[in-house]
């Protein structure tokens, strides 16, 4: 048996270790992730403002109505950050005034609005240069019906 099984290789395994149960790390990545994601799903993004100001576009008001109707009491929103702190307390200002007044949400006062930023990574390398020619657009894919 000892020619199989070394007892060098086995030195620094107590005698009765019980190994993790499989998918106890990448359980843990995963949920590190799935977290990430759903707070991504209440993120009001810097592209949603009209610029630099305090006020959504149309765009960002569709989805901030879209956000009110399947948000429940304890669901916080999120709000990219500016860098400006100022405008950044505009903005949570401004939601809270939006849902009040116009999608008539009742209890604005519970739903807790933070700043965060967004850990997601920018494009790099050669994938920048193509999207900047409209590779992945209808064009590009010979479709000319200017869809």
């Amino acid at each position: 048996m000892s020619r199989y099984w070394p007892a060098s290789d086995c030195d620094d395994i107590l005698p009765g270790a019980i190994p993790q149960k499989l998918g106890t790390f990448s359980s843990q990545w995963y949920q590190a992730q799935q977290a990430q994601a759903d707070k991504h799903k209440w993120m009001i993004y810097q592209y949603q403002w009209q610029g630099e100001t305090s006020e959504l576009s149309n765009h960002g008001k569709q989805y901030l109505t879209q956000l009110a109707s399947s948000m429940t009491q304890h669901t916080p929103l999120y709000v990219e950050s500016s860098g400006n702190p100022v405008l950044d307390t505009s903005r949570k200002e401004y939601i809270s005034t939006y849902l009040q007044e116009t999608l008539n949400v009742s209890n604005v006062k519970e739903i807790q609005i933070q700043i965060d930023s967004t850990i997601q990574e920018g494009l790099h390398g050669s994938e920048v240069s193509r999207l900047q020619r409209g590779w992945g657009s209808a064009q590009s894919r010979g479709n000319t019906r200017g869809l």
